[in-house]
């Protein structure tokens, strides 16, 4: 295993601002959450994610759900304002987790950790990008997304057939297939839940980017870093 694809350990010195390798980003985004004076690492070539797994991180999936094909990532500019952060209690909520969640997934075994590499091979995470995407994983939708696809988009989430499954939505015949199941599919299937936007943007303004789903291992150039996650207790 390469020293990229370590986990990193706690150091005690402080490095520069600007920080464009993976293994370097993770410790210097552990020496700031120890010590807020220290300088937060800042990154114009790193993406990021952060994974919640109860296996080995180097063998975890990217999203630790067999079955799962795509996930979100965060681009430099939101991995750059994850890493200004002076506390664990506020990274994993600003990623949309709520204290229940986190509570349920320590309670359940999983660990949580910032993975970081170069961010190739991403998508923008907006509704074009998708597209391409869903239709490439399945082929057999094409038709189906060609004609429901812009009404797909204007579905509110409160009002998406969640109990889609892919072999019933298969079983409808094509003229029968309604947007509200499309975009229910997309929930089931690839968690786009209220919070997706369309737009590449997250809800709160920051760009989100799409990746395939893969073992964190086989990443080139890949780091991480166990984050010190405590359960919530107010």
């Amino acid at each position: 295993m390469s020293a990229t694809q370590q986990e990193i350990a706690l150091p005690n010195e402080t490095s520069p601002l600007f920080c464009n390798d993976p293994t370097e980003f993770c410790r210097l985004f552990l020496v700031h959450l120890q010590n807020p004076d220290e300088t937060p690492p800042q990154t114009s070539t790193l993406a990021g994610r952060i994974v919640r797994t109860k296996t080995a991180i180097e063998a975890s999936l990217l999203a630790d759900e067999p079955g799962r094909d795509i996930v979100f990532c965060q681009p430099s500019d939101s991995l750059n304002q994850s890493a200004k952060s002076t506390d664990f209690a506020d990274i994993l909520p600003s990623l949309g987790f709520t204290r229940n969640e986190i509570n349920d997934y320590l309670a359940n075994g999983y660990h949580f950790y910032l993975v970081v590499f170069p961010k190739d091979e991403m998508f923008l995470a907006d509704w074009d990008s998708l597209r391409l995407l869903f239709s490439q994983r399945y082929p057999e939708l094409a038709t189906t997304i060609a004609a429901l696809w812009d009404e797909t988009k204007k579905v509110p989430f409160d009002q998406i057939d969640s109990s889609i499954s892919l072999p019933r939505f298969l079983s409808i015949p094509k003229e029968q297939r309604t947007a509200k199941q499309l975009r229910g599919l997309l929930f089931k299937l690839w968690r786009l839940n209220k919070d997706f936007t369309g737009t590449g943007l997250t809800s709160g303004g920051l760009p989100e980017m799409l990746m395939l789903n893969q073992i964190i291992s086989t990443i080139k150039n890949v780091s991480w870093a166990r984050l010190d996650v405590r359960p919530y207790t107010d």
